[in-house]
């Protein structure tokens, strides 16, 4: 793995999400599920992909449904630290880890499910990512995801982003910048330290229309496999595909809606 990557190096210097956001929400962090993948007693003996699984929505599938298997997949050895720290504290036991580039995990055919959240549009060769997704997806599986929104929403925070990498910007001269320069963007956000250098201090990301994806979808293997696709809140690009889905297996698919997080 390329421990150089500027989106590997960002994570492992700012772990997201911030894990505290979660327990605030509560006095048990287990309380919490992941909308991605929720939890789904019908939901049974499968081969789950979480591609890009940062610190806790690994965790929340898995704990949540013991019945299936996961892989949980992050550039980020800082925020798979804290994953592994919470199955560890649960006993969580249905999980492999994989520190490594999506595009680089050796699994054929094999996923029934792929969830990918807010990750793809970081990746320094979205075809190549996608190409491998549908490599590693079983026939008649699901992939289900979200990408960056090219909407009226975003695009002063991404001409704030480029922004304030210009400045060489860090969390505290943000802060110190919002202070001085209220916006109602800054005041959409969570203003912990990871969640400001998520959305302030991205050093890759790339944002798309509905058509844009579509096409970016297309120009890969996964054409004309999209099956639904929703935009919350003109900044999120909510999607799910299902590849070949003549040729899905005889098992309940309950998941194959869009549940999608805040």
């Amino acid at each position: 793995m390329d421990n150089s990557d500027p989106i590997t190096k960002h994570y492992n210097k700012y772990p997201y999400p911030d894990v505290t956001r979660w327990n605030a929400q509560g006095p048990d962090i287990v309380n919490k599920f992941d909308k991605m993948v929720p939890p789904d007693p019908g939901f049974n003996d499968m081969d789950v992909l979480i591609a890009g699984c940062g610190t806790i929505q690994g965790f929340l599938a898995a704990y949540h449904n013991p019945q299936n298997r996961f892989v949980l997949c992050d550039v980020s050895e800082s925020s798979m630290a804290y994953t592994k720290a919470l199955i560890e504290q649960y006993g969580v036991e249905n999980v492999t880890y994989e520190i490594k580039p999506i595009e680089e995990l050796e699994y054929e055919n094999f996923f029934d499910l792929v969830v990918s959240t807010g990750v793809v549009h970081h990746c320094k060769d979205v075809p190549t990512v996608l190409n491998k997704i549908w490599d590693m997806t079983q026939e008649g599986g699901i992939f289900k995801g979200m990408v960056y929104f090219d909407g009226e929403a975003r695009e002063g925070q991404s001409k704030l982003n480029k922004f304030f990498l210009d400045q060489e910007y860090d969390v505290y001269d943000v802060r110190k910048y919002f202070t001085k320069n209220p916006n109602s963007l800054w005041d959409r956000h969570d203003h912990s330290e990871a969640e400001i250098a998520d959305n302030w201090l991205n050093p890759r990301f790339r944002e798309y229309t509905e058509a844009s994806w579509l096409d970016q979808l297309d120009a890969t293997e996964w054409e004309r496999q999209l099956r639904d696709i929703v935009i919350l809140e003109d900044r999120k690009l909510y999607f799910i595909c299902e590849k070949n889905p003549d040729r899905r297996k005889a098992k309940t698919f309950q998941w194959g809606n869009l549940g999608a997080n805040e």
